[in-house]
């Protein structure tokens, strides 16, 4: 229950996101409760709030926006004016009475589990990316692996331009600060692969790069040997490993993407259940997950090695 109820959460934290997007807004801008009839014993107040549609900036939504407690399966989804208005004259269009009195047992509005009284991600010092790379961090790497392909289509732009910002800052002053940033989660057949086939078992799936290691890779001597990667393929590097090959160099026990640069192939070397510490998120700490030691240009040649052993991804 703990784990549906984590992934809930940052699904709906994610999808919370996208709804509040001015052009969906535009389109959308009532939202409606909608109570899951799977659920074995459902909540009466939850049954109750069943089909009712406010406009998104109703103060119902501070508080009730799903899921509202352990083992919740309630969903919010947007809806036209033109539907959110049909719900009103239909009497859907308020809160029952005494919808946020207080339940002196919880602290939270009634009907609410506690902890569970705010929508996910509205707090006004709440993290988006903070919010997520903990989690990825907390989670067993096959949960968290999965968790971000269910949070990727809604936060893969908001991490490129957060990570390019980092690469800009740190070549402009050529300087490293150890500012860590979570490029990549590796993709749950990764995880899989690694664990089944060859007996490593990660932490957890985030994948970081601090700029220390950027700096050195991008340095001037790697750049006059013609073996630097690009600095615009660095500055697209979560994009990239998207759809880059992984490899697990057997002889160093580390991990490898490998990107088509065409005539050559760009090797990205990770280093798994790596202890390092950073600035993550601002926070200087010391983290156990996988971290971007190097990259480089290489031959093809390079990455068929048989000491390379191709991994899935899909």
């Amino acid at each position: 229950m703990i784990y549906q109820t984590n992934m809930s959460t940052s699904y709906w934290a994610g999808r919370r996101k996208q709804m509040l997007e001015p052009g969906y807004l535009r389109l959308r801008p009532y939202w409606r409760y909608l109570h899951s009839h799977a659920v074995t014993h459902p909540r009466p107040l939850h049954l109750e709030w069943h089909g009712l549609t406010l406009p998104h900036d109703h103060p119902f939504w501070d508080t009730h926006f799903a899921p509202n407690g352990y083992g919740c399966q309630c969903r919010v989804v947007a809806v036209s004016k033109r539907e959110g208005e049909a719900s009103a004259r239909a009497g859907l269009g308020e809160p029952p009475e005494g919808w946020d009195a207080i339940d002196p047992k919880t602290g939270a509005q009634v009907g609410i589990d506690k902890g569970f009284d705010h929508a996910p991600g509205a707090a006004t010092d709440w993290s988006w990316q903070r919010f997520v790379d903990d989690k990825l961090l907390a989670l067993d790497a096959p949960i968290g692996a999965v968790m971000w392909q269910e949070l990727r289509p809604v936060l893969a732009a908001e991490l490129l331009v957060r990570w390019r910002s980092m690469v800009d800052r740190a070549v402009s002053a050529m300087r490293a600060t150890n500012e860590a940033i979570r490029v990549y989660a590796m993709a749950p057949a990764t995880v899989q692969a690694l664990a089944s086939q060859h007996g490593v078992i990660l932490d957890n799936a985030a994948v970081w790069m601090r700029d220390t290691e950027l700096l050195h890779a991008v340095r001037d001597s790697k750049v006059a040997s013609g073996t630097a990667i690009p600095l615009s393929v660095w500055r697209d590097l979560p994009r990239l490993l998207e759809t880059a090959e992984p490899f697990l160099d057997t002889n160093d026990r580390a991990l490898v993407y490998a990107i088509d640069l065409g005539a050559r192939w760009g090797k990205v070397v990770v280093r798994v259940n790596y202890n390092e510490k950073g600035r993550f998120n601002g926070v200087r700490d010391r983290i156990v997950s996988n971290f971007v030691q190097t990259g480089g240009v290489v031959d093809q040649a390079n990455i068929t090695e048989p000491y390379m052993v191709p991994l899935p991804r899909r």
